[in-house]
């Protein structure tokens, strides 16, 4: 069984129009779990990364679209907090990630998750331009069920070559980074 990590993100509900007195982001990530537990045979889960301080909180969105999915048995939502460490440790047990938040998306990468990013800025196109991975990322403006089930399937049917390339890409980010930083202390 498939298992697939989902970060929502409460500032791209806040920016997403209702249609039909449901919030349109709410209504495509509920249609693309369900297809992921009917269609690929997945359990779910979903990640806050954002909880409660500034009055943005993921739980909530996460629950909002738990209440609109069909198979809420294969879907399990998480409630507690967890630190950096922890999380980017449970995000390398999935077999894919669908991240809408910065953070998730440089943890599962890091993890050499294959990762499914709904943007809201430029910093996700170009951290996963970085790594070889842009083909994968949509903006929530122009996100649809289609094209979403499309990089879903195109990802996991690449599932070790991402793996792959990933790996090679930190590869080269820590060589340059440790390059960078041999410069600085010279010019200390």
């Amino acid at each position: 069984v498939l298992l697939v990590g989902v970060a929502v993100n409460i500032r791209i509900y806040e920016r997403c129009p209702f249609i039909e007195s449901e919030n349109s982001y709410v209504g495509i990530m509920a249609k693309i779990v369900d297809y992921i537990v009917e269609k690929l045979d997945a359990r779910v889960i979903f990640i806050p990364f954002e909880m409660g301080l500034t009055g943005h909180d993921d739980r909530f969105i996460a629950k909002e679209i738990f209440k609109k999915i069909e198979n809420k048995d294969r879907i399990k939502l998480i409630e507690n907090e967890y630190g950096p460490e922890e999380m980017k440790g449970m995000l390398g047990v999935f077999d894919l990630f669908i991240g809408c938040r910065f953070h998730s998306v440089v943890f599962s990468t890091s993890m050499m998750v294959p990762t499914v990013v709904i943007a809201w800025s430029h910093k996700y196109y170009e951290t996963m331009k970085m790594l070889g991975q842009e083909r994968y990322v949509c903006h929530y403006k122009k996100m649809s069920l289609p094209e979403l089930k499309n990089m879903i399937e195109h990802a996991l049917s690449r599932r070790k070559e991402i793996k792959e390339e990933l790996k090679a890409k930190l590869e080269d980010v820590r060589k340059s980074a440790l390059e960078n930083a041999e410069l600085v202390r010279d010019l200390l």
